[in-house]
């Protein structure tokens, strides 16, 4: 081969080299530069005018929603104890006001003699020595409250309370003699029911009170030997003092006597009793040693049992009624 072919050849080995060369620099050139890695945003991130996200971070949003759920958990809890302290204040303070009430009144009632026992008076507390000779100043105790009507003694018991009569039911389970709210409540005849205890069936509603108050104390006679020696209940009119023997103290249902039964008519009278005497009664005893018929005037002392619904009935029989000059 000839120098100048030779050189030739070289010279355009050469050329192609730089071709080729300059051609993947161009490539290389159009490739996207390599970035750092960036962690998957959710769907609707949010990127401003300079290019940050501004999109909350999923984690903030769900730590920020347990705390406000945290937050109305606490000031729910907080307004239930503001209440709860609330009411037990008012329980606590009706409570003791009720207890001063009936002290106050109690005051009134007293047991010095005045000079003017009757010889009915004399003979009932030789033959009967728990016979109470109370002197009750029906004046003093209806200027405090005109709706007393009765003062209610039971030895044995804590028994010692002036009875109300309101236009209902409800009032004076829930107010004392006062006019003020009380859990206590007071003792009150039944609405339906006469003043003077004229009626075939007396109805006295009481409290069941855990702080030994008001017809706590009617529960002694589930106790037999309790029965034996306190069967006498003694109401006090103004005039007159009335005397019942107690014959039955049992639980039973929450209906209210004189929706049931219409004691006008003496043949519902007589299955009422017939009720009482026969039936078995899970809790409770009755005594048919007393002359309990259609003619009596009877005396139920109604309170609660507890938190089922149940009552408990003490009954009890007029056996005598007695003038007192007073």
């Amino acid at each position: 081969m000839e120098d100048g072919s030779f050189e030739k050849e070289i010279a355009e080995a050469i050329a192609l080299a730089e071709k080729v060369l300059a051609e993947n620099n161009k490539s290389g050139d159009m490739h996207t530069p390599e970035t750092p890695y960036q962690k998957e945003k959710p769907p609707g991130n949010s990127i401003d005018a300079a290019g940050i996200d501004r999109t909350p971070d999923r984690e903030d949003n769900t730590g920020a929603s347990h705390r406000n759920v945290w937050r109305i958990v606490f000031v729910c809890s907080a307004v239930v104890c503001i209440c709860c302290a609330f009411l037990i204040v008012r329980y606590v303070i009706g409570h003791v006001r009720s207890q001063k009430v009936n002290r106050k009144l109690q005051s009134m009632v007293t047991t010095e003699s005045t000079g003017t026992e009757t010889e009915a008076d004399t003979e009932k507390a030789v033959t009967d020595p728990d016979y109470p000779d109370l002197q009750v100043d029906f004046t003093a105790l209806r200027s405090v409250n005109k709706d007393i009507c009765a003062w209610l003694y039971i030895p044995g018991t804590d028994v010692n309370y002036p009875v109300m009569q309101g236009g209902d039911n409800s009032y004076y389970l829930s107010h004392d003699a006062d006019g003020n709210y009380s859990p206590d409540g007071s003792l009150f005849v039944d609405s339906a029911n006469s003043k003077e205890f004229t009626d075939f069936d007396t109805v006295i509603y009481g409290h069941n009170m855990s702080s030994g108050t008001m017809f706590k104390t009617l529960h002694n006679y589930e106790d037999d030997s309790f029965w034996e020696k306190n069967r006498n209940i003694y109401v006090y009119l103004p005039g007159k003092v009335l005397t019942y023997h107690v014959f039955a103290a049992y639980r039973t249902n929450d209906r209210h006597i004189f929706t049931y039964n219409d004691f006008s008519d003496k043949e519902v009278r007589k299955r009422y009793l017939d009720g009482i005497f026969d039936k078995e009664f899970d809790t409770g005893t009755v005594k048919n040693d007393d002359k309990v018929d259609i003619d009596s005037h009877v005396l139920t002392l109604s309170t609660c049992c507890g938190m089922d619904g149940k009552r408990w009935l003490v009954q009890a029989v007029k056996v005598s009624s007695d003038s007192i000059g007073r």
